[in-house]
């Protein structure tokens, strides 16, 4: 949530956020719904002090003291009905006009990722997921198979803590198993998948795990059909989340699975590909009524005489930038420095300008421009 004439922005923290766009300032191209008419419902800062004591006091702060501030939640709104509410009738309300501009220029000029961009080979993870269809195998036992794409496969699986006690209990720790052949590694290592069905009543306590999937089994009953009911191999790894090490992966052992359902294995999106983090991503935020948007926090406002925050950088200075918020950082320098340590940078490499970065998102740096050198048949920086 944002304003035009400020440059704070609010991060929902609730699924409050699911909530669609819909307005009828144009004909059918933000419709709402099944009834019409416009949106059924509106935001509005929170006003039952019994549920929310905070807002109301800090919608009297400036923005400096709301930078300072440590709590993890400082202001709530109440999604209100606008109307009458029908069962089973969605739920919308009115983003602003703006957004609906700027999402309707993202549709009509986005376009794909070009090659290079490392977003060409971009795959949508839930259209993977509902697609259901055959798994791209690894034929390998001993190496992690990784994906050349966005994704990986996870598997639904979960540990029987006294099995695994029991099992592992006596063993040293030893990776001479990936010394065997196929045929003795599966002996040794191998158990039945089958019960390790997503959601069935009474193994609904797993989750998701990384896996490989190495080997597809010939057990589907529909050759023709697009979705995928064999069963597979797959071979499970640690999950990050866990807070005790599986005993086998302790032990420098494999779990290996046969005849895993293929329901029971989905895509997850690596870290920085989804769709979010495409080049040319929509990003605008919902608009915040003027007529409840606090005065002091317009510091975008011309004319405005509110406290500025001290910047850290000035035109021209050499930095580092985190590009596009992705974790990697880049040379760049300083080409306008705004109020509230806000900046416009143009990155070294490639002369790409991206605007109002968060000074969270700078770091001083002595870097130098550095002349080529030619070295024999290669260029050197």
């Amino acid at each position: 949530f944002g304003h035009e004439m400020s440059s704070l922005l609010l991060c929902p923290v609730t699924n409050a956020i699911l909530i669609n766009h819909c307005s009828d300032r144009k004909d059918s191209r933000h419709p709402c719904g099944i009834r019409g008419g416009g949106p059924n419902a509106k935001y509005q800062w929170a006003s039952n002090p019994k549920w929310d004591t905070k807002t109301s006091n800090w919608l009297n702060k400036t923005l400096e003291e709301m930078e300072e501030a440590k709590d993890w939640r400082l202001l709530s709104m109440e999604i209100v009905a606008t109307r009458d509410i029908e069962e089973g009738e969605e739920i919308f309300m009115d983003y602003g006009p703006n957004w609906e501009e700027a999402w309707d220029k993202h549709v009509e000029t986005w376009e794909q990722p070009e090659s290079g961009s490392g977003f060409e080979h971009h795959v949508s993870v839930s259209e993977l997921n509902q697609q259901q269809g055959s798994i791209v195998v690894s034929n390998d036992l001993i190496n992690e198979y990784g994906f050349a794409t966005d994704v990986f496969t996870v598997c639904w699986y979960w540990e029987h803590a006294v099995e695994s006690e029991q099992e592992y209990d006596h063993e040293d720790f030893d990776d001479g198993w990936k010394d065997l052949d196929d045929e003795d590694i599966m002996s040794r290592y191998g158990e039945s998948g089958q019960r390790f069905i997503r959601h069935a009543s009474t193994n609904d306590y797993g989750e998701f795990w990384p896996c490989s999937v190495i080997h597809k089994n010939d057990d589907g009953n529909a050759p023709n059909s697009p979705k995928d009911d064999s069963t597979y191999t797959v071979r499970i790894y640690p999950s990050k989340t866990l807070t005790d090490t599986p005993k086998w992966h302790s032990r420098g052992l494999p779990r290996f699975l046969t005849n895993f359902p293929r329901k029971s294995i989905q895509y997850f999106t690596k870290p920085y590909r989804s769709d979010q983090h495409l080049p040319d991503a929509f990003r605008h935020h919902i608009e915040i009524n003027d007529d409840i948007f606090p005065e002091q926090w317009k510091n975008r406002k011309p004319g405005w005489k509110g406290v500025h925050a001290k910047s850290t950088f000035k035109k021209d200075d050499r930095v580092l930038a985190n590009y596009l918020g992705r974790g990697r950082w880049y040379k760049a320098t300083i080409e306008r420095a705004k109020s509230n340590k806000h900046y416009d940078v143009v990155y070294t490499d490639d002369s790409v300008v991206e605007r109002d970065l968060n000074e969270s998102f700078i770091k001083k740096s002595d870097w130098v421009t550095t002349p080529l050198r030619y070295l024999g048949s290669s260029l050197y920086l």
